[in-house]
């Protein structure tokens, strides 16, 4: 049963805590994503200078999603760097192939599978990788958790939160139409034109990115 769409008829924007079970994916071990609730900078100097280089925990970003967006394409949002820039998805990925992965820090397949887009994303500039976590408690916590496993881990890529206004399950939901989303991982893939290419259920590797990619960029 597709138990997320109880999800979306919540009323509730606050983020969604997501409580976990364990089952088996076409690609490797997922974990069911159950609705048990809704939950509800550093500054530039006087001087204006610019930003220090991002850091992983630069990364981790609370979005605003700006669908919804035809079937099968890409959804845009946008987020604040830390001087407080806007930033829109679907400029920052402009020309690039894009993979969407749906993750979370209590998710031991997905945790698994995060070395492999540290990888994919430093051998493949033509690519713009976003996480999407689906984290348990209010958004402070859930920012908190990303940033420090972020952070442990040398992210390379953003990784959205959500916010006190728009919980993660607006992102998630907005992809139901593309990709059965009831548990994680789940990897969404999208051409340069920003269509949906192709989508992997459960942990994956190096070798399986490369190879749907490779079709995206074709």
């Amino acid at each position: 049963m597709n138990v997320l769409t109880r999800v979306v008829a919540v009323a509730s924007l606050s983020v969604a805590l997501i409580s976990c079970s364990k089952s088996s994916g076409s690609q490797g071990d997922v974990f069911e994503l159950k609705e048990s609730a809704a939950a509800a900078s550093q500054s530039m100097s006087s001087q204006v200078a610019p930003p220090a280089p991002e850091g992983a925990a630069d990364m981790v970003v609370s979005a605003e999603w700006l669908g919804p967006s035809s079937t099968q394409n890409l959804i845009d949002f946008s987020w604040k760097d830390k001087s407080g820039k806007v930033h829109k998805l679907s400029e920052e990925s402009k020309g690039k192939v894009v993979i969407v992965n749906f993750w979370a820090t209590w998710c031991p397949p997905c945790r698994r599978e995060i070395p492999e887009f540290i990888k994919f994303a430093e051998s493949n500039k033509d690519v713009y990788i976003v996480g999407i976590a689906c984290e348990r408690g209010d958004v402070s916590t859930a920012k908190s958790n990303v940033t420090t496993f972020a952070e442990k881990n040398g992210m390379n890529y953003i990784n959205v939160t959500g916010t006190e206004a728009l919980g993660i399950d607006k992102f998630t939901s907005s992809y139901m139409n593309i990709a059965p989303m009831d548990a994680i991982p789940v990897t969404i893939i999208f051409n340069k034109a920003g269509v949906h290419v192709s989508t992997i259920i459960g942990s994956t590797n190096t070798e399986r990115l490369n190879e749907d990619v490779t079709k995206a960029r074709s």
